[in-house]
C-alpha cells in the first residue's frame, strides 16, 4: 500500500540488504525508478528459501541446481533428467517418465517446518492417468510416522492431494478434485500453512483446506521429487514434467486467491 509519503506502508525496511521488505521512502523509490530496479524484482523473502529448483540447464542433463542461498546437492535417478522440450520459464524442465525416475534431497533442518508457516509451490504438467504418482515428498512412512507428500491421487478421477501422517491415521489431509490438471497444459500448485489453516491451491485457486495446530514433525528424512521412495523406487512414479520448485520456510505468501508469478521466481 502507498503511504502519503509515497512509501509503502509497513514494517521498517532492513537498510543491511537489498532484499529487506519495509517501507520505501520517497526519495528510494525516485532513485530505484532511475536505475529502472523499481518496483523491485527480488524476493523479500529471499532469506526463508530453503529450496529453489528452475529446472533449467542442456538438454538430457542430470545436473539438478538448487538456486537458494543454502544450496543443497541433489542426485538425479534414473532417467530423471532436464529437457528443453517442454518448459514454463527458462527453456527447460524436470523430466520424469514414469519408470523410476526421482530427484533425491538429503535431509536438512531447512526442511523443519514445526509450527511455522510455510510455502510449498511449483509448476507441473502431465498427462498421466489415474495411476498414483508423487510430485515431491519427504518420506511420509504411513500412519503417525511423519513426513508428508503431494501426489496425484489414482482414486477415482485422480485429485491432487496431500497425505500428511502428522494429521491424522486416515493421512488424507488435503485433497482437491476432478482432473483436469492432467490435460498436458501448465499449472501451478501450492501448499501454504498461514497459522493453523492449511490452503492447497491449484492455479491460484483454493481447492482444499484444512484446520489444525499439529505441527510438522522433524523426521530426518530425504526429499523426493517425482516419486515416493516409501513404496521404493518403482511405486507411485510422476510421468510429465516439473518447473520452478520452490519452498520458503516461516512464510505464507499466499493467503487468498492469487495469480501465479508470470515469470521465473526470482533468487534470494
Amino acid at each position: 500500500m502507498i503511504g502519503l509519503n509515497g512509501g509503502l506502508l509497513g514494517t521498517q525496511r532492513t537498510t543491511t540488504t537489498s532484499a529487506g521488505g519495509g517501507v520505501w521512502t520517497a526519495n528510494e523509490q525516485v532513485l530505484l525508478r532511475r536505475s529502472n530496479t523499481w518496483p523491485r524484482t527480488d524476493d523479500p523473502y529471499g532469506a526463508n528459501v530453503s529450496l529453489l529448483l528452475h529446472m533449467d540447464g542442456s538438454n538430457g542433463g542430470t545436473a539438478f541446481t538448487d538456486s537458494s542461498s543454502s544450496p543443497s546437492t541433489l542426485t538425479a535417478n534414473g532417467n530423471a533428467q532436464i529437457s528443453t522440450a517442454q518448459s514454463k520459464f527458462g527453456g527447460a524442465s524436470g523430466l520424469f517418465d514414469g519408470t523410476g525416475d526421482y530427484v533425491v534431497i538429503p535431509s536438512n533442518s531447512k526442511f523443519d517446518f514445526g509450527s511455522s508457516d510455510m510455502t510449498i509451490e511449483f509448476w507441473f504438467r502431465s498427462t498421466q492417468s489415474t495411476s498414483n504418482a508423487a510430485l515431491l515428498g519427504r518420506e511420509w512412512g504411513g500412519t503417525n510416522v511423519g513426513g508428508w507428500v503431494i501426489q496425484l491421487n489414482g482414486n477415482g478421477s485422480g485429485p491432487l492431494t496431500v497425505y500428511w501422517a502428522d494429521y491424522s491415521t486416515s493421512n488424507v489431509f488435503l485433497q482437491g478434485s476432478g482432473s483436469g490438471h492432467r490435460d498436458g497444459n501448465w499449472h501451478h500448485l501450492a501448499w501454504t500453512k498461514n497459522g493453523t489453516v492449511h490452503t492447497l491451491w491449484l492455479d491460484g485457486a483454493s481447492i482444499s483446506s484444512a484446520t489444525t495446530s499439529t505441527s510438522f514433525a522433524s523426521v530426518s528424512k530425504d526429499l523426493t521429487i517425482g516419486n515416493d521412495l516409501t513404496f521404493g523406487s518403482g511405486a507411485r512414479c510422476f510421468n510429465g514434467n516439473l518447473d520452478e520448485l520452490r519452498i520458503t520456510k516461516g512464510i505464507c505468501r499466499y493467503a487468498t486467491a492469487f495469480t501465479p508469478s508470470s515469470a521465473a521466481f526470482p533468487n534470494p
